[in-house]
């Protein structure tokens, strides 16, 4: 028996849409048929029915069911539609739900009596499948045409004018929920009807201020889920299911992504009938890639079991990041909640991403804060960097603080925040700062690290900094000031600073390095010299520290690269060192030579004792030294007053005479020339009170009595 209920046309209210071009739909066909090919749940059924609905007279509807498998019940049918379209003028037979249409003597039925003999009815086919291949040989010949997806997606621009007319419907939220939807005419049609008393509770502004609407709330809400539920996923097999509820997942997927990610046993014919219904998926900018819309996603994860989300996020976010796709990696890592993942990929890759991709590093280290999440050293570093770059000064100090007491000594993170604080606070006092800023490259010079991320203030500041240091080296012949006579020091040129050493023993270091004018040390005699007593390998430790802590002292200056380890040798470039020993060496190589002429020339230098060589130091090759200069004060201040006594210059020869026995009180030579001197010039006192001083220091102090030369030259000026 025929259900008459078939072949009338689905009452539509007024708020069904229908794009302009559609309306002259029907009277415009000119081919002997149309296919009209959308996924389930596009608004077929209710376009053309509404469509329909306003041409009674020449359009006539037919749905289909499994019924019309059956040849007898369905020429039935045909034969009661030919009798209307007969009738009709240019009729017109929509046939609707085609894909249920699946047996081959029904399909040849059908086209014989309409297609083949060529009738005047036009045909329009409704299906959200691929029809037989007959009707897409006759369609391929140029008889018919074909609508898809695009003929019922709204533009925000379509859907703003058809609903414009609502006052209460503001355009900035009909344009989301286009977007939201995919231009999905049915169901922004509902759901803007459904948001005009209920709209406000829904959305949602972020911090951009941009608009969003709680899907999750307004599926369940507004019922658009459960027709979801009724029109589409109960006609859904198992396995797609199954690969939309995964590919919700993704978000963004292609097949290399889910070969890559996905179970193994998804299959690729899955894929393709996944991606021929387009309803709710488009093309990303990538070939080959689609996306779910918005609600559609939101749908298909509210289905989706939390473990095997996490396990997919999981697998996606491995696959990105080994492609070196940070920002698609970072949403799957927080979307499957992988703190180890993304922290690991913050400690192995975030100095890359402090250059290329800060956005993305700002976010996992947000989301990883958000989860209290334990950060390594590294990763600490790293946060510290990403807030130094967007001023977050407090927090750079905190995560630098964090990471620098893991450690028990000097270290990278605490030379990063020795460096920022030097390059932030330069302007207020460059001298300071800049010492701060030296100690800090240095450090990471000597270690062969890179500079922390700097932004391009920092960065112009440190590069005025070192043409400045450049600049005055260049200008300055001298760079060091070392002082060996009396208690030894060096000098900075640039500031007049003595610079500090961290041990005595590293003050003697540079003190023998110095003392060897550029000649070149094997390691084994540095420690010979140095630290005789203590066991070799402690020994070898502290010379390495010695060297490390005087190189990173001259770092103050730009000038560690003074000391040099070369052919397992070291030395002490002294270009750029102004050291006493050379004006002594050569007053030195004068005595030696007994120049008497030369001397008296340079006279001057032997007025005053130059002091005892590293008087501060006791060690064994400082000991000759001392003595081998000291000797030469003494002979240079000899010769200078045997000669000034000659010429009659009885007061200086009187002076030098004087030095000799500061360094050697008990020169009887030195005492008879003193005593002459006085006499000569007939300082009487001074005689008497020289000789009866030395004649008492001999007694005291040796228990001897003067010679006879002391004794004669004083009795001669005395009578």
């Amino acid at each position: 028996m025929i259900n008459r209920k078939k072949f009338e046309i689905p009452f539509m209210g007024e708020n069904i849409w229908v794009r302009p071009e559609l309306c002259s739909f029907f009277s415009d066909l000119s081919e002997d048929f149309a296919v009209i090919q959308a996924g389930k749940g596009a608004g077929k059924t209710s376009v053309f029915a509404k469509l329909a609905g306003c041409c009674r007279q020449n359009v006539f509807w037919y749905s289909m069911d499994k019924s019309d498998n059956d040849i007898e019940m369905f020429c039935e049918g045909l034969a009661e539609m030919e009798k209307k379209l007969v009738q009709a003028e240019k009729a017109c037979l929509v046939l609707d739900n085609v894909q249920e249409f699946v047996s081959p003597d029904c399909w040849h039925e059908l086209l014989s009596r309409f297609l083949e003999k060529k009738s005047a009815v036009k045909l329009v086919f409704l299906t959200n499948r691929e029809l037989p291949e007959w009707i897409l040989t006759l369609l391929l010949s140029g008889r018919g045409k074909m609508l898809g997806e695009e003929s019922f997606r709204l533009t925000p621009k379509e859907a703003a004018e058809w609903f414009g007319r609502k006052d209460s419907l503001a355009p900035e939220l009909i344009a989301k929920v286009t977007e939201d939807l995919c231009g999905w005419s049915l169901g922004i049609t509902y759901i803007l009807n459904y948001l005009q008393g209920e709209g406000s509770s829904f959305l949602q502004r972020p911090e951009d201020g941009s608009i969003s609407l709680d899907w999750e709330e307004l599926l369940n809400e507004s019922l658009l889920s459960r027709y979801l539920d009724e029109v589409f996923w109960r006609h859904c097999d198992l396995e797609l299911r199954t690969l939309m509820e995964q590919t919700a997942v993704l978000g963004t997927f292609s097949w290399k992504v889910c070969r890559e990610v996905l179970p193994k046993e998804t299959k690729e014919r899955t894929y393709r009938r996944l991606v021929q219904n387009k309803l709710w998926l488009y093309h990303s900018k990538e070939k080959g890639t689609y996306s779910y819309c918005r609600m559609f996603q939101v749908y298909l994860l509210g289905m989706t079991d939390r473990v095997a989300k996490n396990e997919i996020c999981q697998k996606a976010a491995v696959y990105h990041m080994e492609q070196k796709q940070y920002r698609q990696m970072t949403y799957y890592a927080v979307q499957g909640e992988q703190k180890e993942l993304l922290a690991g990929v913050m400690e192995r890759y975030g100095a890359e991403l402090l250059h290329k991709d800060r956005e993305t590093l700002g976010k996992m280290l947000c989301w990883l804060e958000g989860k209290a999440a334990v950060l390594s050293p590294e990763c600490c570093g790293i946060a510290a960097q990403y807030d130094y770059s967007i001023a977050a000064y407090e927090k750079m100090e905190f995560y630098l603080n964090k990471a620098d007491s893991s450690f028990g000594k000097e270290n990278k993170f605490g030379c990063y925040r020795s460096l920022y604080r030097g390059l932030l606070k330069y302007e207020e006092d460059s001298e300071k700062y800049g010492r701060q800023i030296h100690h800090a490259l240095f450090f990471l010079r000597e270690s062969g690290l890179s500079l922390p991320f700097l932004m391009e203030k920092e960065q112009r500041c440190l590069e005025d900094l070192t043409k400045r240091d450049e600049q005055q080296a260049e200008e300055q012949s001298c760079l060091l000031s070392v002082t060996s006579f009396g208690n030894f020091s060096v000098t900075a040129s640039k500031d007049g600073r003595v610079l500090s050493w961290r041990t005595r023993k590293g003050s003697e270091l540079f003190a023998y390095l110095t003392d060897l004018q550029g000649a070149a040390v094997e390691r084994r005699q540095l420690l010979e010299i140095l630290w005789r007593e203590e066991m070799p390998a402690n020994a070898v430790s502290m010379l390495h520290n010695m060297i490390y802590n005087i190189r990173k002292e001259l770092a103050d200056y730009r000038l560690e690269g003074m000391i040099s380890y070369k052919n397992r040798k070291y030395s002490l470039d002294v270009s750029g060192i102004a050291w006493d020993g050379e004006r002594i060496n050569r007053l030195a190589l004068l005595v030696e030579k007994g120049d008497v002429s030369a001397l008296l020339g340079v006279r001057n230098e032997f007025s005053s004792y130059w002091g005892r060589y590293l008087e501060d130091f006791d060690n064994y090759w400082i000991e000759e030294k001392q003595g081998y200069y000291d000797e030469i004060f003494k002979r240079g201040c000899e010769i200078l007053a045997g000669q000034l006594l000659k010429e009659g210059d009885f007061g200086a020869a009187a002076l030098y005479y004087r030095n000799i026995l500061k360094l050697e009180p008990y020169s009887e030579e030195a005492a008879t020339g003193l005593v002459a001197a006085y006499g000569e010039r007939r300082e009487w006192q001074k005689v008497k009170q020289c000789y009866e001083g030395f004649c008492r220091l001999l007694e005291q102090d040796l228990g001897l009595r003067p010679g006879k030369d002391f004794v004669n030259t004083y009795h001669r000026y005395l009578e």
